[in-house]
């Protein structure tokens, strides 16, 4: 019996929206990533792919990354040479 793709993000989303905040992973994934980002300093995060198909993705999102963060240095730099 093949288990369907939509199956976990659904299951995913009803344990968001219904478990309490002591014992909701997404919650506590969330408030690491703050206090990590917050108080330690890190900034990185990790992207895994679970699907070849997804293989490009964590790339990607860095080249994302890269772009609003050179978008960013422009506005503040008040530099309008170049529109993000």
């Amino acid at each position: 019996m093949p288990v369907e793709p939509d199956a976990g993000a659904h299951d995913i989303d009803e344990h968001f929206r219904t478990a309490p905040f002591s014992d909701n992973l997404p919650v506590m994934m969330g408030l690491l990533g703050v206090w990590n980002a917050t108080f330690l300093g890190h900034s990185t995060r990790a992207i895994l792919p679970y699907a070849q198909a997804l293989s490009k993705l964590a790339p990607h999102i860095q080249q994302v990354r890269r772009g609003v963060s050179h978008c960013d240095i422009l506005f503040e730099t008040h530099d309008d040479s170049s529109r993000c």
